[in-house]
């Protein structure tokens, strides 16, 4: 008998059929046997407060004359950001899919505990079939658990531990991407912002657009009370660098808010002031202690995601050969005197965010007169890709033979 199996069948007996298997929970565990002891768990019954659907629109009294949301809320005061090193990508994922993410979508994305061995999210169905049910973090005697719509109040994440934990690390921005299909590359980041303003001006460091509302992280009402502290760290800059502000000094001005730090005059010191981070680290003081088994819960949290898309952000032609910088799948297309176009067979598959090259020597031997060329990302074919050649931007982002 294999060593998981022993260990649970001793659960079993120590604790009765119907208690949650609590022995040596590890990431040895197969997914039929970790969907198993996540279906005894208990549900965590949501917030009674009413909430507005992510993306809804703002009507009545509330909108005002300039059609604003409602004033982003301050954070919490044991809730921090730390924006000193930002990290840029190129677009949110197309339509709601930018911001409507179940936690099952993200898998593949590192986690850590007590600062040990890193462990990988992943979406866990029975293997007699059926839909992805939960995205799961399984380490040595704890289980991190969400399910459905981040952002909504009533599916926290849940942690069931039997172990001390002193710290839990997320990072959805650093999720593999090998094994999605092709031209879907994605990864994720925490939002922690409101919804941007109809009316009046916005930076695009104050909210991301495509973002929606953003939820920075709260104890979910049914979770034990237990003191913790959070940071969100890398902040993601979607589709601008900062050189699109009056200078990087004055663009990070007030991004980063410490824990504790108490309001100003005006209440607003702790709004804010940028949406979208990489990580988030929660740190526990006095740390969680766990339970005799995982049947009780040992804290929930709600903290909403939002997707971000990897296509390639610009391309190079030197001497034959083709460079690519992003990553997802990338077509030539060509367009006629007309105007019509069409792509070229055998797209370009950049399969890690990064340089790839590509020898494109029969490529270009094909190129017809009174043509043009340019290069598009998949799902994005009306806006091409930044292009050089031979070290010249080419005006219009294309090549005309």
């Amino acid at each position: 008998m294999k060593k998981t199996s022993l260990l649970l069948a001793i659960s079993a007996l120590l604790y009765g059929t119907s208690n949650v298997y609590a022995l040596e929970i590890d990431d040895t565990l197969t997914d039929d046997q970790i969907l198993e002891i996540i279906d005894k768990l208990p549900d965590v019954p949501g917030s009674t407060e009413p909430q507005e659907a992510e993306d809804a629109g703002i009507t009545g009294s509330v909108a005002g004359t300039q059609g604003l949301d409602p004033a982003q809320p301050p954070l919490l005061p044991n809730v921090a950001v730390d924006s000193s090193n930002p990290v840029y990508k190129p677009m949110m994922c197309p339509d709601t899919s930018s911001f409507q993410v179940n936690g099952n979508t993200m898998a593949e994305f590192p986690v850590t505990v007590n600062g040990g061995p890193t462990v990988w999210w992943k979406a866990i169905a029975s293997t007699t079939g059926g839909k992805a049910k939960y995205l799961v973090a399984v380490g040595k005697g704890w289980i991190l658990v969400q399910k459905d719509d981040t952002w909504y109040k009533a599916n926290p994440w849940r942690l069931f531990t039997t172990v001390p934990i002193t710290s839990i690390v997320l990072k959805p921005l650093l999720r593999k991407t090998a094994n999605d299909p092709v031209g879907q590359k994605r990864v994720y980041a925490f939002d922690v912002g409101g919804k941007r303003p109809t009316g009046g001006s916005v930076t695009g460091l104050e909210h991301t657009i495509g973002a929606a509302r953003g939820q920075f992280i709260i104890r979910s009402d049914s979770s034990p009370k237990v003191a913790f502290t959070a940071t969100y760290t890398d902040p993601v800059f979607v589709g601008h660098t900062l050189a699109d502000d009056s200078s990087p000094a004055t663009a990070l001005a007030g991004l980063t808010i410490p824990l504790n730090a108490k309001a100003d005059e005006s209440n607003n010191y702790r709004v804010p002031t940028h949406d979208l981070y990489g990580t988030l680290t929660i740190n526990f003081d006095p740390a969680i202690e766990g339970t005799a088994t995982l049947k009780d819960l040992s804290f929930a949290f709600v903290a909403d995601t939002d997707c971000i898309k990897l296509p390639v952000v610009g391309a190079s032609v030197s001497s034959n050969f083709l460079t690519l910088f992003g990553e997802g799948l990338v077509y030539v297309k060509e367009t006629n005197q007309s105007g019509s176009y069409s792509l070229m067979p055998t797209p370009f598959e950049v399969e890690k965010d990064g340089v790839n090259t590509f020898d494109v020597s029969d490529l270009i031997s094909t190129l017809q007169a009174n043509h043009c060329y340019s290069l598009v990302n998949e799902g994005s074919l009306n806006k091409n890709i930044p292009l050089e050649v031979n070290g010249k931007d080419l005006p219009g982002d294309k090549y005309c033979k």
